[in-house]
């Protein structure tokens, strides 16, 4: 977990952490069209097509919600009563919401060291964090059907009963990701 100390925020990850969180990432990186990425990476290639839709983004723009329950939830309509305006707004503002997904979920998985080990994050990065694990969080809650009143760990427990690891693992990361969450807001609004 998070501390304050001298001017950054600083925490461990274990192993298992680590790797937990990397995977965590990939996995959210896949729902969002993109994959995490490797060291040494060239950046991505320039593109070639139309200037005009290159700039403004207007030859890709989405014309409605999501069918993914997960993808919903991280781009939900801005207006639930207009059909018309939320496409709108949607066409217009939808690709750089996820592409600011995408890149603080890259910052993350970058910041995590393979192998766990020792993580310094200034208070931008830490705030990447915390944005990025509040994302994988709202995926989960939707994955889980996590109501208010939910106890991950019952939910874990049960689905262990049940034989199905997957699911109490993906209880125990939404616990962790709020818990680690939580760490990163003390220690951004803590002092030395």
């Amino acid at each position: 977990m998070f501390r304050r100390y001298r001017g950054e925020i600083v925490g461990t990850l274990s192993e298992a952490e680590a790797e937990l969180l990397r995977h965590a990432a990939e996995q959210m990186l896949l729902l969002l069209g993109a994959v995490a990425p490797e060291e040494g990476d060239p950046p991505p290639p320039e593109a070639t097509g139309d200037p005009f839709e290159e700039l403004t983004g207007l030859g890709t723009l989405p014309s409605g919600p999501p069918s993914d329950p997960a993808l919903e939830r991280l781009f939900p309509d801005g207006y639930r009563e207009d059909p018309d305006a939320a496409a709108e707004l949607r066409r217009f503002t939808e690709d750089d919401l996820r592409a600011g997904k995408v890149e603080r979920l890259k910052e993350l998985y970058t910041g995590v060291p393979a192998g766990g080990g020792d993580v310094y994050l200034s208070h931008p990065a830490a705030d990447v964090w915390l944005r990025a694990l509040t994302d994988l969080r709202l995926v989960l809650g939707v994955r889980l059907d996590i109501e208010a009143d939910t106890d991950p760990y019952a939910l874990a427990h049960e689905a262990l009963e049940s034989g199905d690891e997957a699911m109490a693992t993906s209880a125990l990361l939404y616990h962790y990701a709020g818990a680690l969450s939580q760490t990163l807001v003390d220690a951004l609004l803590g002092e030395d």
